[in-house]
């Protein structure tokens, strides 16, 4: 293994260059297995928030292998245990990674740990910690989730990690919290559901909740969701939309975790449309922008942070295309194949857009205008995949951190793992989409004349269905701004990273 170490320094100043990527690692290994033995190839992400230096967990059946690394690819530190798994996390049975935390070259890693038994299972979650100074590797238990609570969603980032449960028998949700020094803690947080609400259960109405990190350009697979939950440095926030109430917003504070909510009431409805539209509301630093349909318009409404209305942009079947920074286009993608028509009948954007599986998203574009992307996105089956199999020739499949059954819901994964971008989960470059863009002035909110540039979703998964499809234990991930793909090729015996040069 020390040659494979000296190698690895020699040959990780080679760069491989195309007009869409550059290698910046080349690391030797050699994932193994045992004859007719499943492959169990893996790799992980994990970034100290502090400098910047990020963590790769390499894995295969027999072994494993820690590298620290800083924000140029330069590796600073190495832990290859020499008895393979017996000193580590992976002797368990089955361990599901779901993210961690970092600081000063410590990495503490958090897994879900599933005890099989001959009469069933238990599961229980646990911290690894792996410290680069002491060339340390010890585990300890972190947390135990009643079993009467119910997981909504696992996420870390901004050095911090949190798994989110709905007790209902106390009407709250619980945090189960992690920070960068160890410290571990549950918190309970008090939800009054609305009256208006169907949903009197907290497990119900927070039910398939979709994570929207601030740190990666959202994609309307994820702002389709009508619970989503927006993570910045300093809070969680979370949007819950149900037909054409009020968008309730539930803000909370990362460090004294005290809640506040907000209603958008979208007063703006005549009566013969109350009961018969649909609203999505996304946030964007201080605006809430909120999609309002119904079978004769679409309206953009944009809101302040106090909830101030400070515009609404409707569109019908009379609006002027030339307005749209991107018309309404119709696409279909299987993998490297990519279709799309131009739809010139503002009446079948409406009438699709009202089918229930419409999103919108905000971001920046270079020029500081605001990016607003309206529209539908569902899965698309892929021929020869088998029954219930979508978008891959497999009926089970990791999404980043745990295996579930592929079906039409592919993108309703409980867990949020670093090094696994919505770009690239299961199923990313097979879907159907009608949608279009609007470029609006950050001060007038007025439309601005322009053209959409092409998303840094799209740009990845071009990428992403480039590469090698022998490849293995993939990941992609950010460092500094910018998009990498890490992944194994078994024929060359070596793990390589991939910078993905984005066009803004």
């Amino acid at each position: 293994m020390k040659n494979l170490y000296f190698l690895f320094l020699a040959v990780i100043l080679f760069n491989k260059v195309s007009f869409s990527q550059k290698r910046v690692i080349s690391y030797p290994l050699d994932y193994s297995k045992n004859f007719l033995e499943k492959k169990d190839y893996d790799s992980y992400f994990l970034q100290d928030p502090e400098n910047g230096s990020f963590m790769l967990i390499l894995k295969d059946n027999k072994k494993v292998e820690y590298l620290l690394l800083d924000t140029n690819f330069k590796l600073i530190s190495r832990i290859a245990p020499d008895d393979g798994f017996k000193s580590t996390i992976f002797k368990e049975d089955d361990v599901d990674y779901l993210g961690g935390v970092a600081a000063n070259r410590v990495f503490r890693c958090v897994y879900k740990i599933t005890d099989k038994k001959f009469l069933g299972s238990s599961i229980s979650y646990r911290s690894e910690i792996i410290d680069f100074e002491k060339k340390s590797i010890v585990s300890e238990s972190l947390f135990e989730i009643p079993k009467n609570e119910t997981m909504l969603i696992s996420f870390g980032e901004f050095g911090q990690y949190f798994s989110m449960t709905a007790d209902d028998s106390n009407d709250e949700i619980k945090l189960y919290g992690l920070n960068a020094d160890g410290k571990s803690y549950t918190q309970p947080v008090k939800i009054n559901i609305p009256a208006t609400s169907k949903k009197k259960k907290i497990s119900d109405y927070f039910e398939k909740i979709k994570l929207i990190s601030s740190t990666e350009e959202p994609g309307l697979e994820l702002a389709k969701g009508k619970v989503k939950l927006f993570l910045t440095a300093s809070s969680l926030r979370i949007t819950v939309n149900e037909d054409d109430d009020p968008t309730q917003i539930y803000t909370i504070d990362k460090k004294t975790f005290a809640l506040t909510r907000q209603t958008i009431d979208h007063s703006f409805f005549t009566s013969d449309e109350k009961g018969a539209s649909y609203i999505n509301s996304f946030l964007y630093k201080d605006m809430v922008a909120s999609l309002i349909l119904n079978k004769k318009n679409i309206r953009i409404a944009l809101y302040d942070k106090d909830g101030k209305m400070t515009k609404v942009h409707e569109i019908n079947d009379n609006t002027d295309l030339s307005s749209f920074a991107q018309s309404p286009v119709r696409t279909e993608r299987r993998g490297k194949t990519t279709s799309e028509n131009d739809i010139t009948d503002l009446k079948k954007v409406i009438k699709a857009l009202d089918k229930g599986s419409e999103g919108i998203t905000i971001s920046s574009e270079k020029k500081g205008r605001l990016m607003i992307t309206v529209g539908t996105h569902d899965p698309v089956q892929m021929s020869g995949g088998g029954a219930g199999s979508y978008g891959v020739q497999h009926t089970n499949i990791s999404l980043g951190s745990s295996s579930v059954h592929v079906g039409p819901n592919m993108y309703e994964t409980t867990y949020y793992r670093p090094g696994s971008s919505s770009y690239s989960k299961f199923g990313a470059t097979y879907y159907k989409s009608l949608q279009f863009k609007l470029l609006v002035d950050p001060v007038t909110f007025k439309l601005a004349k322009g053209l959409a540039p092409v998303s840094v979703a799209d740009q990845i998964k071009d990428y992403i269905a480039e590469v090698d499809t022998k490849a293995q234990a993939k990941n992609q991930f950010q460092v500094n701004g910018k998009e990498y793909y890490g992944y194994y090729l078994p024929e060359d015996k070596m793990y390589v990273v991939e910078q993905i040069f984005i066009r803004k």
